[in-house]
């Protein structure tokens, strides 16, 4: 299957999975239940994106990028992919806070390139601390942290939505 990664990270327009199964039988490697599990791998791993029309294409040739997000003091931040950077506008990262990876589709605005948040794909926030606020028969969290203040968390039992 070596053959057929390098082959997939080469790739520079979508293809079908049919078309891949065809390089892959030219390269010896046959195997289709092993080749669409590698390609699933690869989709949930954001290493290839499926397109609108089901073909598959890396990540690298779309505008879209997986990174981790920072935000500023002013509420605005940037999203650190590799060695690039994207800014953010504060309205555009509503959903996220400061750690969390994510998704994003980056367009150029004049000489800079900025970007908007498509999916969280990891939290990485394990305690927050706030003040336990009641409203009705609900309770919820309002982080101290102002960086974190964006984010409320709704306490369901032990759980928490949100």
């Amino acid at each position: 299957m070596i053959e057929i990664e390098n082959y997939l990270k080469k790739i520079k327009k979508p293809i079908s999975f049919e078309k891949i199964l065809e390089k892959a039988q030219t390269l010896g490697e046959v195997d289709a239940n092993e080749l669409k599990e590698l390609i699933d791998n690869k989709v949930k791993n954001y290493e290839l994106i499926v397109n609108d029309s089901g073909k598959y294409i890396p990540i690298r040739k779309t505008s879209f990028r997986v990174g981790k997000y920072h935000t500023f003091r002013d509420g605005n931040g940037i999203i650190i992919s590799g060695e690039d950077t994207y800014p953010i506008s504060f309205e555009r990262a509503s959903k996220i806070v400061d750690g969390d990876t994510v998704l994003v589709d980056i367009f150029p605005v004049s000489k800079e390139k900025t970007c908007y948040f498509k999916k969280l794909i990891s939290r990485s926030i394990d305690n927050i601390l706030g003040e336990i606020k009641k409203d009705g028969e609900n309770y919820y969290v309002v982080p101290e942290d102002p960086l974190k203040q964006k984010l409320i968390i709704v306490l369901d039992g032990d759980n928490y939505i949100e």
